[in-house]
């Protein structure tokens, strides 16, 4: 687990405002051993959309 990887997580939940889910996913995360991969694809995901220049 990386703080990158909770950054990205807690402001995409922090954006569609769904903070409270932040907390599950952290747990859920602990848990996934690929968690690493979803964070690559999470931020993938945004540079293509060119939504991550809200955060």
């Amino acid at each position: 687990m990386s703080y990158t990887f909770f950054y990205f997580v807690y402001h995409f939940l922090f954006v569609i405002r769904q903070k409270k889910y932040f907390f599950v996913w952290v747990i859920i995360s602990k848990r996934i051993k690929f968690s690493y991969v979803i964070c690559n694809i999470i931020s993938s995901f945004f540079l293509k959309k060119k939504i991550f220049k809200v955060f």
